[in-house]
């Protein structure tokens, strides 16, 4: 359109198919389970077809840009049974705009505004689920009268870099409502079976911010981390609306300096207080968490060179959870470099040398307080050889 304007235009055409087919087999005369049982087998396939079509308008000069644009589409659900005859047919319109603004107060320092808007259809399943007889205390009844939930996402950025100094300044906020969500509606009888159901629900959010500060006394760089989130989500059992509300603030600082051919030293902490709060007052939860990371590589020589790391996760006991949750986990790898360029290098790692490892998540709900532990790739060493070779003279061309 112009040298500081530009409209531009988009068409996506999506279509996935799957399918599923699930057998369930009764006992025979002989005691095998060899006799198909039709009414609980499931065979059904599934159909997802978008069209979209956008615009979006962009202006720009030295200082500002800007752009707002839009996407609408048309998304079709269709499900077929055993015959492959189509028994459910949804259709949804789609809109997902989108802005943003951006000044730039000097060449390292800039603040931006941004807003996308994201719809986020029901699944086949939340609408209309295939029978399923795999647990008979607990069964999914589908809402076909469902709408679509709606994200808002609003984020603030600003950056701030002095070149010389090494100083710099970086924070970003987000806030994340959203419209009509999707939320689970549990029923428990007096025999302890479970019915669950989809409703449209609002009331769920997310908060996020952070805050980043750093600066250099001559080699060495120091920093400060400052982060919090805060989210709210409802649900909804034996008829009453629960909102679980979850919040996290943490500080980290972190230190870090290096001598060029001689050594690279890093090193970070986090202290985090979390809690999650909810209408059942008795499954409140409060507790800190510690994380700290150290990083050393001491090089011999021009092509030799050792490294370590250790990361170390604290977590404070609960009324809930008494178990020691605290995970140290230590790396270490040796490298050494071949050719005249030194661009070959063998590496040798060796991951989680005291076996530490192990996956672990808290979660918090209105109903229940969950911790879950889970196996992971342990300890283990790596052998590994990196050449990185040069197509033409200038650095910029260097792959890998």
């Amino acid at each position: 359109m112009g040298k500081t304007d530009t409209l531009e235009f988009n068409y996506a055409f999506t279509r996935n198919k799957s399918n599923s087919d699930r057998k369930t087999f009764d006992a025979d005369d002989t005691g095998k389970y060899s006799r198909l049982n039709d009414s609980l087998s499931i065979k059904y396939g599934l159909e997802n077809m978008n069209n979209s079509i956008g615009v979006k308008y962009q202006y720009g000069n030295k200082k500002l840009t800007a752009n707002i644009g839009a996407n609408i589409g048309i998304s079709n659900y269709s499900q077929f049974d055993s015959a492959n005859r189509k028994v459910r047919n949804f259709d949804f319109l789609n809109l997902a705009p989108s802005a943003r603004i951006s000044y730039k107060f000097a060449a390292q320092r800039q603040l931006s505004l941004n807003y996308y808007g994201s719809p986020s259809a029901p699944s086949i399943e939340q609408l209309q689920p295939i029978r399923d007889n795999s647990d008979p205390l607990f069964v999914v009844v589908g809402n076909p009268n469902l709408k679509q939930s709606f994200r808002h996402e609003f984020s603030l950025n600003y950056n701030d870099y002095q070149v010389l100094s090494g100083r710099n300044i970086y924070s970003n906020v987000r806030f994340s409502p959203e419209q009509n969500a999707i939320v689970t509606d549990n029923t428990i009888d007096a025999t302890g079976k479970t019915t669950q159901r989809y409703r449209n629900s609002k009331g769920n959010y997310s908060l996020y911010g952070y805050l980043s500060y750093g600066f250099k006394i001559k080699n060495l760089r120091l920093g400060m981390d400052i982060n919090g989130n805060n989210s709210r989500y409802v649900n909804v059992l034996n008829g009453v609306l629960n909102r679980t509300t979850q919040t996290s603030v943490g500080v980290g600082p972190s230190a870090s300096t290096y001598k060029e051919d001689k050594y690279e030293i890093w090193g970070r902490a986090n202290y985090a207080y979390n809690f999650s709060q909810s209408n059942n007052q008795s499954l409140n939860a409060n507790y800190f968490s510690q994380d700290y990371d150290v990083s050393l590589t001491w090089f011999f020589s021009k092509r030799f060179s050792i490294g370590s790391s250790v990361n170390a996760n604290l977590r404070q006991k609960t009324d809930a959870f008494q178990g020691n949750n605290n995970i140290t986990v230590w790396n270490a790898d040796v490298n050494y470099k071949v050719f005249k360029k030194r661009n070959g290098t063998f590496r040798f790692e060796m991951f989680d040398i005291l076996n530490q490892r192990r996956g672990y998540s808290r979660n918090f709900s209105a109903t229940t307080v969950s911790e879950r532990n889970y196996n992971t790739l342990s300890r283990y060493g790596m052998l590994s050889f990196t050449w990185n070779f040069v197509k033409n003279p200038t650095p910029s061309a260097t792959s890998k």
